[in-house]
């Protein structure tokens, strides 16, 4: 059904680096985010994640797909 989930998965996680993410639908959009709520990165049209300059932590991930559904994650930088 189109209420089920989007199945995402995020490797390596946690990471040092970068973030790839593995999933069967098509990627619109990436927005990371901090757990304050400040946005840290935006990726359009990509399924990979630099975290090279954020700081370490826990960060959520939001993933938008094309066709309008949204999946939430969280990855951690080490």
């Amino acid at each position: 059904s189109s209420s089920e989930a989007i199945v995402v998965k995020a490797f390596p996680n946690p990471t040092s680096s970068f973030v790839q993410l593995e999933t069967a639908e098509v990627i619109s959009s990436i927005v990371v985010s901090d757990f304050s709520g400040n946005v840290v990165s935006k990726i359009e049209g990509a399924q990979k994640i630099d975290l090279n300059d954020v700081a370490t932590g826990m960060y959520l991930v939001k993933v938008q797909f094309v066709n309008g559904t949204t999946t939430n994650l969280t990855v951690s930088k080490i």
